[in-house]
């Protein structure tokens, strides 16, 4: 029996993650100008539990922008935004800074997910790492 598109969950985020022993959030707030959603740094106490941050850490979630499909455009909106920020990028990883686009997807069903040639190469030419969760199961999000 097929899918009916129209009845597939689909759910997604991209988030840049930047770690590092001794990052410093306000130093990485201050090179991309961007402001985070969360951050904290080495020996901070973590959210849930009694637990202390191992390192520091900077996060910034993007909200969907296309709810039949958040995912692609959402990698675009990162890609815009970092490309200008290259240097400072590079700034940061020459002190220990480790930065992860972390991407997320959940669909019921099946979904593809298109990265042509030249959108790699733009990606590639950030210097970020990206790490890929895809879930798939009956109520995806």
């Amino acid at each position: 029996m097929a899918e009916n598109p129209s009845n597939r969950e689909f759910a997604s985020s991209v988030s840049l993650i930047v770690t590092g022993n001794d990052l410093n959030p306000s130093d990485v707030t201050a090179a991309l100008r961007i402001e985070p959603d969360s951050s904290w740094r080495r020996g901070d106490a973590k959210r849930v539990g009694n637990d202390l941050h191992e390192w520091g850490g900077w996060k910034k979630h993007l909200s969907g922008q296309d709810e039949n499909d958040p995912f692609t455009p959402e990698l675009q909106v990162w890609v815009d935004l970092l490309k200008p920020r290259t240097t400072e990028i590079r700034s940061l990883q020459k002190v220990g800074c480790n930065f992860v686009l972390d991407c997320f997807i959940s669909v019921s069903g099946a979904a593809m997910v298109e990265l042509t040639p030249s959108f790699q190469q733009e990606l590639a030419s950030l210097g970020v790492d990206i790490h890929m969760t895809i879930w798939g199961g009956q109520n995806a999000g």
